[in-house]
């Protein structure tokens, strides 16, 4: 709780998100009128960005699923202020009665003597030349006029001196006065976690509470069940959840630097940037992932061996593929991991076993999840078999097994403890292309031009396979281009 004595400026410096304090401080550093507007709409856009990232982690989280929010996401690839306020209003309403969360919005009306009114009839008369006629207009009202002056005086660069001066100070208080209206800043928690250890009869979680203002403080917890350790998440201290907020926010321990989801692109993944000044912050960070996080859907499942090149007509390209594949499956071996690959094979190798008894090894398609899986049974570690032929009889006792192509729900998580505690099987490995919604390690499996690259020299080296140079996002996709050298 945020004592009330404490003036804003205290509240936002002890108690509220790294990347919201820091856009803040940034605001109230600048004394140029012009430049305290601009900066002041940087941290509108922050916190409503923050809003959205956060609420869209908890609305998976949860496992939501809301009509309006999904036909929302329609410009979430490349998303302008106006989309992310759209998604804003949209979040809240997926997410109301959720759990324990605050709301992402007041819904209440702005009374005549609330600075967002004061606010928000300047911004009106600036925009539009005339006097604001609503006695009680809403939030949304507010938001909106936000975004239309961004966009007519910051977007074209038509802002004046004469109007910087006439709405800086109601907008610094009407905006100051937003922020204090949203629990969601402050009675969440933004952490970052960055080691997990067992000490029977718990997992102790060991990391950083980035949700104290520009200071970065440990953050440890206790905890019944595991999560994943190098993850960012949004803590709800009352109910001692940990929702994940991974691929939409990564940090840095190096760098100090926490970085968010800006943009998609097509070829590269999700990009992710620093939303504040940050010494040494990266232009851009990529994640490969699956797209459905952004443009919505529920991702299913696909057979790890389903066909999804869709072109029929290569039939002689898709059988030298088939014959390709079957030798890479009978020659297996730790040698061929492209990096990627291998990073995830060492966590999991310290994941084996108890107190871990479901692990998650999610990624995109074509990221090369199925080949650490057969890599575990051609190392008779594991069983494997898809999720549509599981053989539970056969795997009685069995103290490992993979199942490919699981569902993701948290539904089905559970229900396979029930399975496993049936048949008397030690451990299962789920391999999805969404992250598993219950609370298990989890191991993003990412695919980088670098793994395409060992990916290529492996197979040519040990195979005789020459894929060509092309636009390859994924495994998948130089599979589907194979030529098989005959030198």
């Amino acid at each position: 709780m945020i004592a009330a004595e404490l003036s804003f400026e205290d509240r936002v410096r002890l108690a509220y998100p790294l990347p919201v304090a820091s856009l803040y401080q940034a605001a109230f550093l600048e004394s140029d009128p012009r430049l305290r507007v601009r900066a002041l709409i940087d941290l509108f856009e922050g916190v409503v960005r923050y809003l959205v990232l956060t609420g869209l982690s908890c609305y998976a989280y949860y496992e939501r699923s809301d009509a309006k929010l999904e036909a929302k996401r329609a410009g979430f690839d490349r998303p302008s202020l106006g989309i992310w306020t759209a998604l804003l209003n949209a979040t809240n309403d997926a997410l109301q009665q959720v759990g324990s969360l605050p709301s992402l919005l007041s819904t209440g009306k702005i009374g005549r003597d609330d600075p967002i009114y004061a606010g928000l009839k300047e911004l009106h008369e600036i925009l539009t030349g005339t006097a604001l006629s609503s006695k009680r207009p809403s939030l949304t009202q507010f938001l909106e006029a936000v975004v239309a002056f961004r966009n007519k005086k910051i977007g074209h660069g038509q802002l004046s001196d004469r109007e910087a001066s006439r709405v800086a100070a109601p907008l610094t208080a009407a905006i100051s006065q937003w922020m204090t209206e949203l629990p969601w800043l402050y009675s969440l928690h933004l952490v970052y976690v960055n080691r997990v250890e067992w000490r029977d009869p718990c997992f102790v979680c060991y990391g950083t509470n980035l949700n104290r203002g520009t200071s970065l403080m440990p953050f440890d917890l206790i905890r019944s069940s595991p999560i994943t350790h190098d993850s960012v998440y949004l803590y709800e201290p009352g109910a001692g959840l940990l929702v994940p907020l991974y691929p939409f926010f990564v940090f840095d321990t190096g760098l100090k630097t926490l970085y968010a989801y800006s943009e998609l692109d097509p070829a590269r993944g999700l990009v992710l940037r620093c939303p504040y000044e940050s010494v040494g912050a990266e232009a851009a960070r990529y994640v490969s992932y699956d797209q459905s996080i952004i443009t919505g859907g529920n991702g299913q499942e696909t057979k790890p061996d389903q066909d999804r090149s869709g072109k029929d007509s290569l039939v002689e390209t898709l059988s030298k593929r088939d014959r390709v594949m079957k030798d890479l499956q009978a020659k297996l071996s730790e040698s061929w991991l492209t990096d990627s690959q291998r990073g995830v094979w060492e966590q999991l190798q310290r994941l084996m076993g108890p107190p871990y008894y479901v692990v998650n090894i999610y990624g995109a398609e074509g990221a090369g999840k199925t080949f650490l899986g057969q890599l575990l049974e051609r190392q008779a570690r594991a069983a494997y078999a898809t999720a549509d032929a599981i053989p539970w009889e056969s795997w009685k006792g069995r103290p490992l097994v993979v199942l490919d192509g699981y569902d993701s729900s948290r539904r089905a998580v559970r229900s396979l403890r029930s399975m496993l505690q049936l048949y008397g099987i030690g451990q299962a490995i789920i391999l999805s292309r969404q992250r598993v919604k219950d609370d298990i390690p989890c191991l993003h499996l990412a695919v980088t031009e670098h793994d395409l690259q060992i990916a290529r020299a492996t197979l040519y080296r040990e195979l005789g396979v020459l894929i060509p140079d092309g636009d390859h996002r994924n495994l998948w996709d130089c599979f589907d281009e194979l030529e098989v050298s005959h030198d």
